[in-house]
């Protein structure tokens, strides 16, 4: 018999060119299902399927300030990205950044504040040798979606372009919420 694979990634790939040990990369987190359909050259046909669960990058988060007081004066809250190892901050598109899934990174006319990153919003704030991207984000936005708290997590997501596409990250950061 001869055997014609054809594999379904479950993410809209599809690959019938007779390769029996194909790679792939996603790009998006989520869980996809894997197919394989075999096809002999009787007409019969076999399948099975694989659940591929894709996690996003995990980011370091570091927020500021570290206790948010809801009632204070200011206009940004600052968080810086830090990748690991064979991600560059450099890449992240600043476009597809968000808080707690809703707040917008703030791109506007300031040189820190562009979708693309430039000298003023990659840095080593931390001091670890380790670049990050700063992102702002626009504090009364960021207090319209917090209640006080002693710890109240905030979670920033975003696209960073890896090998010819871009792929999920996501980091947490901890933060105190108060209204004095």
């Amino acid at each position: 018999d001869t055997h014609r694979p054809k594999w379904d990634f479950g993410d809209g790939t599809i690959i019938a060119n007779f390769e029996l040990n194909p790679t792939h990369i996603y790009y998006n987190s989520g869980i996809y299902i894997v197919t394989l359909t075999v096809t002999d050259d009787d007409g019969g046909i076999g399948t099975d399927t694989l659940t591929v669960v894709v996690k996003p990058i995990p980011a370091t988060i570091d927020c500021d300030p570290d206790t948010l007081n809801l009632k204070s004066k200011g206009d940004w809250i600052t968080c810086y990205i830090e990748l690991p190892s064979g991600y560059d901050v450099r890449e992240i598109d600043g476009s597809t950044i968000l808080l707690n899934g809703i707040v917008p990174a703030y791109l506007g006319k300031e040189g820190w504040a562009k979708a693309e990153a430039n000298e003023s919003n990659i840095m080593d704030n931390d001091g670890d040798g380790i670049l990050e991207r700063m992102v702002k984000f626009e504090r009364s936005a960021v207090q319209a979606i917090l209640s006080p708290g002693e710890a109240v997590v905030l979670t920033l997501t975003g696209k960073v372009f890896y090998n010819a596409g871009l792929a999920d990250f996501e980091g947490k950061d901890t933060i105190r919420v108060i209204n004095k």
